[in-house]
């Protein structure tokens, strides 16, 4: 289930490395080769029909946040792949206006899995120039997380300097 059409928003200040392991088999990670770049773009979407409406939306996205960084996107970007080597989820560590690792998660099960690597959820009400619907999101990820993963959820005001950041700039790089 996801949030629906709300804003969260989670940062990490420090990662948890109790949260690291490896990736069973038959699975592993790779990096994102250019040629698929398109897969990437769909990735956020559950089914065909809304990544390609939202399609414009990610390209977009792309060329302000990572086109700029050159091969760098390519080698942060991480696919996890099956035997066949087809991408089915991805990840990596984007430090957001060269500054903080954050997130704006819209699947429970992205939630559960950020808070286990030590992200918080940020409880400032405006974030850059979006409104945060923490407390519209809460009582969601309460029916869909499991009681004890819902407790161990963290929340936390973003630092200053990261709020006069984000404000700075007209681009959302999360």
């Amino acid at each position: 289930m996801d949030i629906p059409d709300l804003n969260l928003f989670m940062m990490c200040s420090a990662l948890n490395p109790a949260a690291l392991r490896g990736m069973p088999p038959p699975f592993r990670v790779r990096t994102c080769r250019k040629e698929e770049l398109d897969v990437w773009k769909a990735m956020p979407f559950d089914d065909a029909n809304s990544a390609e409406a939202y399609r414009g939306y990610m390209t977009n996205f792309f060329q302000d946040v990572y086109a700029g960084e050159g091969d760098l996107f390519f080698e942060k970007c991480l696919f996890v792949c099956g035997d066949d080597d087809q991408p089915i989820a991805t990840c990596f560590v984007w430090k957001a206006y060269n500054r903080v690792n954050i997130t704006q998660p819209a699947s429970y099960r992205a939630i559960k899995l950020y808070a286990d690597f030590g992200f918080v959820v940020l409880t400032d009400p405006i974030i850059g120039n979006r409104r945060n619907d923490v407390e519209a999101c809460l009582p969601i990820l309460e029916l869909c997380m499991s009681p004890g993963e819902f407790a161990k959820l963290r929340f936390a005001q973003a630092p200053r300097d990261f709020l006069e950041t984000v404000r700075s700039s007209e681009i959302h790089e999360f």
